[in-house]
């Protein structure tokens, strides 16, 4: 009768299978989760007079709610560096797919005064949603505030967040079409 060998595992090849699998299932979760959360770059330009502190604000204010809505909808998302002319859409588009974005939000935000009020009110929102990689036009379309929209208790704002969230909330609706 011929004995043959056998080898035993020591506890140092134990760890190692065990690392492997640990591995494998965090390749896996990250996979899952990464698949789940689409990244995205949020990308404000200002027309008409983007100089004025006011409209730098509102504009910030305007990111704030729709990167909130993007947030709560789980995806990742981050802004772009300021604010950028209406015209300057290729480089956001490059910077965001630089930054690890998956698709690009261009929000451009045409602005007027309201009679009386002495605020200065965007005339219409208009929103392009595109991906980083193809430049292929995912959602696009404008939002234009409506009477009665901001109570009179309401702040300036908080009546840019909800129109910011607006724009999300199209912009995720069409996305799930």
């Amino acid at each position: 009768m011929i004995r043959g060998s056998v080898q035993r595992r020591g506890p140092a090849d134990n760890r190692g299978m065990s690392r492997k699998y640990f591995a494998a299932l965090l390749l896996a979760f990250c996979a899952f989760f990464d698949a789940a959360a689409e990244t995205v770059m949020v990308s404000i330009g200002g027309g008409g007079d983007g100089g004025d502190k006011t409209v730098r604000y509102s504009l910030s204010a305007l990111e704030d709610g729709i990167m909130e809505a993007f947030f709560l909808a789980d995806h990742i998302v981050f802004n772009d560096t300021g604010f950028r002319p209406v015209s300057d859409r290729l480089p956001a588009i490059r910077r965001g797919r630089e930054g690890g974005a998956s698709l690009v939000l261009l929000v451009d935000a045409f602005f007027g005064t309201a009679p009386g009020e002495g605020e200065t009110l965007p005339e219409r929102l208009a929103y392009t949603y595109v991906t980083t990689a193809e430049q292929r036009l995912v959602a696009s379309g404008e939002v234009k505030p409506e009477d009665g929209e901001r109570s009179r208790n309401m702040s300036l704002e908080a009546y840019y967040a909800k129109l910011g969230e607006r724009i999300a909330r199209q912009v995720l609706s069409a996305r799930r079409e």
